[in-house]
């Protein structure tokens, strides 16, 4: 959390950096509140734009069952290595971002939530989310 902390004040402090017009973009947040689901085998990577998510088929059904409570509360999915937190995002373009203290800040578009609820399943395969911005590998 420090680490996006010290992101978020040089930020608001400075606006030397920006391009004239560019528009400020809000950084997700942890939340305090969370579902926490051990994914001792996630992997988070990313290729190009998209963030892509590998789970263990094991983990899906209750990674599924939580995203659809997303509204309430973050999945937090807690790997041996780092975590990855799901949240509502607050603006679509709220980016994911990794936080080295933390782990990834994902926040999901009501879109992605339906597609993700949608399209994943708890058998082996790979699927892009809708809006292109997440993948989900299960292995």
């Amino acid at each position: 959390m420090r680490f996006l902390r010290r992101v978020r004040d040089a930020r608001g402090a400075s606006n030397a950096g920006r391009a004239r017009g560019a528009r400020r973009v809000k950084l997700p947040q942890r939340p305090t509140l969370g579902v926490e689901i051990a994914a001792p085998t996630l992997h988070v990577h990313v290729a190009e734009t998209m963030v892509i998510l590998t789970l263990e088929e094991a983990v899906v059904p209750e990674f599924l069952a939580a995203l659809l409570q997303i509204a309430n509360s973050a999945v937090i999915l807690r790997g041996t290595q780092l975590s990855a937190t799901l949240l509502p995002a607050q603006k679509p373009e709220q980016p994911a971002v990794y936080d080295p203290a933390e782990g990834w800040l994902m926040p999901l578009t009501p879109s992605e939530i339906a597609s993700f609820s949608a399209q994943i399943r708890p058998i082996s395969g790979a699927w892009e989310i809708a809006g292109g911005r997440y993948g989900v590998i299960v292995a």
